[in-house]
């Protein structure tokens, strides 16, 4: 009657401290207890409705990817381009697998190690998994058997469902462990847990079909397996630990399965899981090294044999799937990959741990164990040693370049850049998370028994370092998924501990009608999303790149196609249309980042011309939307300046329009129906000659640098009898001839050359070469070329530099007053800025009528003072008096 309200918060909760007496029918680690029948029924129901909100989910995202399919279509039922079904931007990666799993299922397996995806013309290695891209072809062999689709539109259709097994086959099989060792409520939290988490289950998104869901699976089994092997203790019976396992055969097997895990996402991603089998070893090693004096104090058994099943199961298996991967063709020293190496640092560093863990236990060191700690050890150092002597030739993030590329690509910033980039919704959706976890870290300290603090701070330091690595770099959140969901579990199972035996399942019911919530709420966003047809912008650029890649086709219905763009619309547009690409960052294709860097940040339209010509490149697409141009030219220049950057081939060509002759434009219009505009779009057809004509040419090029006119010249003509349609070549023609001073024969040359060009480049070779011989006193020539451009189209500045020369010229021969007037005449009936009324001035003098080129002047000459430009109001004057002495205007 008297209790305070703290004692009966204490007699509920059990809130107290570590050293407060256990139970006498405590049993270890269980969150609920129930017969094995009830077990599998309740885990059934769970799986169901988890199955359920999955499919849900999936259903209403295909809906989604059906309305992106319908867009950019102009009136056709279809896309006309090999492959058709449009990808969310952010599953990108989704793309190359799909190619990775065509090439496969066209005889070129069965293990997945080359591509002639990118890095045109001559590929590079793969280091995916083989096993991932194989499911891919059974999915897509599985519905083209059902539905008698081609094969490759039956894998695009399958890539909405690949997924969906493959997410709840994980769900059931860590649930079923979960619960096997914390019963049935603990099973199903973690299941539930599982599906709601977002970087767990970002992972297997609809649509994402990459290994980011199978490595973050790789971790959680890693570690889930590491607390169940009890960090290398295990529990006496009757002794006081909550959270270790009750048998050394328990911890075994745990020990196994961990390994194997670690294993599995050794074979997808060595990268991501080398770091997660560091951090569980030192987690683990620290561990030991507190606690494993004190542990037969406790009622625990430190079993340093754990270990070191860990480290032969992990070894072996590491060997096993290197050997299954690269042998026998493809032996070598990948050290970003897995690796035999691997495999022995592996072995070496968990019988580091054991003998720490036989030291900590007996406070000895055998001498028996010693030399087997220096093989250790050596072990341990043959992977750094092979990098440190390789260096980047094994392993590719010493490169400068692949540094500092980290830095211009998503998964490489940090997670605040990314809330600066993306908005805050990226923030909020790691806010309940980050929150729930800390809470439960609280309480697991808290209330965990002194036997368990070895546990205890495996746990909390696998959480901590990687949340610190998932805030480093955002790559990271998937990984960091597993020790969150490990957290959540035991935090749970401290807190529901009580001496009420309805607060567990209190704690279950609550935790799982909260945890369905965010799959849930994804599936009806989604369905709202759908039935208002809004689709997100950056998913909006996926139906344009296909666009694209039908409009590039159009252009050369037959043949390879080489693409060179941005390194993102370089895997959408060579996706869709099947092409060749350059540069893409997958860091396999290092040369071929380079090669595009190159390209984009030369510094001249013929060198250019050459690295794009030795890659064999056919065509070039330059998009503002995500250009990459800046981040190439620091890539390759990180003291490079804005000047160079402005005066460099992709930003003459994207921001200033210029664009060599050997670019022949495509013309290309942006679909109407397409929510959001890109800036700019400009397609090009590269026009390249024989081997013979372009080397004669870069013969001729490198004489003129050199200032030997004659003998460049007589290359340049080698390079016309080769090339006579060459219009870049009759251009350099033009200008040598122009130097010399022989106008006819640069005229004669400049009027091939537009004769050769694409109409597309027609007009505005003209006005450019009007100009050059313009400023060579080449009037006669400049005028032609004036009235040539406005044959393809009426441009007022070009025709008035026609109109001035034809009215003020000093040379008889091209003064043509009629002509000039006739011409200003169209000019002014459509604008009556003040250069137009200028010259239709100088040609009504010309004319002789002074009268009205008086008054025509007259008005030219307000404009001028109303704009306040003393020169302009000089020049104005000038010519108005002359007039009104009777005199025609000379320049």
């Amino acid at each position: 009657m008297g209790k305070s309200l703290a004692r009966r918060c204490s007699d509920i909760f059990g809130f107290g401290w570590a050293s407060k007496p256990v139970p006498a029918n405590y049993t270890p680690m269980q969150l609920t207890q129930e017969s094995a029948r009830i077990r599998r029924i309740g885990l059934l129901a769970a799986w169901i409705a988890l199955g359920v909100l999955i499919f849900w989910h999936t259903v209403e995202f295909r809906n989604y990817i059906r309305l992106l399919d319908g867009l950019s279509l102009r009136g056709a039922a279809t896309a006309s381009t090999p492959l058709k079904r449009v990808c969310p931007t952010m599953y990108a990666d989704a793309q190359m697998w799909v190619r990775h799993a065509l090439a496969l299922a066209d005889g070129s397996g069965p293990q997945l190690r080359y591509t002639y995806v990118d890095n045109a013309p001559f590929g590079r290695e793969v280091h995916w998994d083989s096993g991932f891209a194989w499911l891919i072809v059974g999915a897509g062999e599985l519905r083209h058997w059902v539905t008698g689709e081609p094969f490759p539109t039956a894998v695009e259709q399958s890539m909405a469902w690949i997924n969906f097994p493959l997410l709840l086959a994980f769900i059931v099989g860590f649930s079923t462990w979960v619960a096997r060792r914390a019963g049935l409520g603990a099973g199903v939290l973690f299941g539930f847990a599982m599906l709601a988490n977002p970087d767990f289950f970002g992972g297997f998104g609809p649509n994402y079909v990459d290994h980011h869901g199978l490595i973050a699976a790789g971790v959680l089994g890693l570690f889930l397996g590491g607390i169940f092997m009890g960090v290398g203790f295990w529990r006496k019976p009757g002794g006081p630990a909550r959270l270790l396992p009750a048998s050394r055969e328990s911890a075994r097997a745990a020990a196994v399965t961990s390994a194997a895990w670690g294993v599995f996402g050794m074979w997808i991603s060595a990268a991501s899981l080398i770091p997660a089998i560091a951090i569980m070893g030192i987690a683990a090693g620290l561990a030991i090294l507190l606690f494993g004096r004190r542990a037969a104090k406790h009622g625990v058994v430190l079993d340093p044999d754990l270990w070191r099943w860990w480290g032969a199961v992990g070894g072996i298996g590491c060997l096993a799937m290197y050997l299954l991967e690269y042998a026998p063709g493809h032996l070598g020293f990948r050290m970003e990959v897995n690796h035999p190496a691997y495999a022995l640092g592996w072995w070496g560093a968990s019988e580091i741990i054991a003998q720490m863990a036989e030291w900590r236990r007996d406070g000895k060191w055998p001498v028996v164990r010693r030399w087997r700690l220096v093989v250790a050890i050596g072990a341990t150092l043959v992977a750094p040693t092979i990098i440190a002597i390789g260096g980047e030739k094994v392993f590719v993030v010493f490169d400068p370049f692949v540094s500092r590329l980290s830095a211009h690509v998503a998964e490489g910033i940090s997670f605040a850049k990314q809330a600066q980039l993306f908005g805050l919704g990226r923030v909020w959706q790691e806010v309940p998370w980050l929150s729930a976890t800390l809470i439960l870290l609280v309480v697991l300290v808290w209330r965990s028994h002194r036997a368990d603090r070895p546990i205890v701070l495996f746990t909390v330091l696998i959480f901590v370092v990687s949340l610190a690595m998932a805030l480093r770099q955002v790559r990271w959140w998937a990984s960091a998924s597993g020790p969150e969901l490990c957290l959540l579990l035991l935090g749970v199972i401290e807190l529901a501990r009580s001496r009420r035996r309805w607060l567990p399942w209190a704690c279950v019911a609550v935790g799982t009608v909260l945890l369905a919530i965010p799959p849930a709420g994804r599936a009806m966003q989604q369905a709202s999303l759908n039935r208002r047809r809004i689709v997100d912008n950056n998913d909006v650029y996926q139906p344009f790149y296909r666009d694209v890649a039908a409009a590039l086709r159009a252009s050369q219905p037959k043949g390879d196609i080489v693409l060179l763009s941005s390194p993102n619309s370089s895997v959408a547009i060579g996706y869709y249309g099947e092409f060749k690409t350059i540069g893409t960052l997958y860091w396999e294709n290092l040369a071929g980042t380079k090669a595009a860097a190159e390209m984009f940040s030369a510094q001249s339209d013929d060198e250019a011309r050459r690295l794009l010509r030795a890659r064999g490149v056919t065509h070039v697409a330059m998009i503002s939307h995500e250009n990459f141009l800046a981040e190439y030219f620091n890539l390759l220049h990180p003291d490079g300046t804005q000047e160079q950057l402005n005066h460099s081939f992709g930003v003459q060509l994207l921001v200033k329009h210029q664009a060599p002759l050997w670019l022949e434009p495509i013309p290309y219009t942006y679909p109407t129906d397409l929510p959001k505009k890109v800036e700019t779009v400009l397609l090009f057809k590269t026009k390249f000659y024989s081997p013979q004509a372009e080397a004669a040419y870069d013969a001729a090029m490198a004489d003129f640098g050199a200032n030997r006119k004659k003998e460049g010249e007589a290359k340049l003509d080698q390079a016309l009898a080769l090339a006579p349609d060459a219009t870049e070549f009759w251009t350099v023609k033009a200008h040598v001839r122009l130097v010399e001073n022989d106008a006819p024969g640069a005229l004669a040359a400049i009027t091939k050359a537009i004769d050769h060009a694409s109409p597309l480049q027609q007009a505005a070779l003209c006005q450019r070469e009007a100009k050059r011989f313009y400023d060579a006193h080449a009037y006669a020539g400049a005028v032609r070329l004036y009235e040539r451009s406005l044959q393809y189209q009426f441009d007022p500045t070009m025709a008035n530099n026609a109109v001035w020369l034809m009215a003020t010229c000093r040379d008889d021969s091209v003064r043509n007053g009629p002509a000039a007037l006739q011409l200003a005449q169209r000019i002014v009936a459509q604008q009556q800025a003040e250069p137009y009324l200028t010259g239709y001035a100088a040609a009504l003098a010309e004319c002789g009528r002074f009268a009205d080129a008086i008054a025509v002047q007259t008005k030219s000459l307000s404009i001028a003072q109303a704009g306040k430009d003393p020169t302009a109001i000089r020049s104005a004057e000038a010519r108005l008096a002359a007039y009104r002495d009777g005199r025609p205007w000379r320049e």
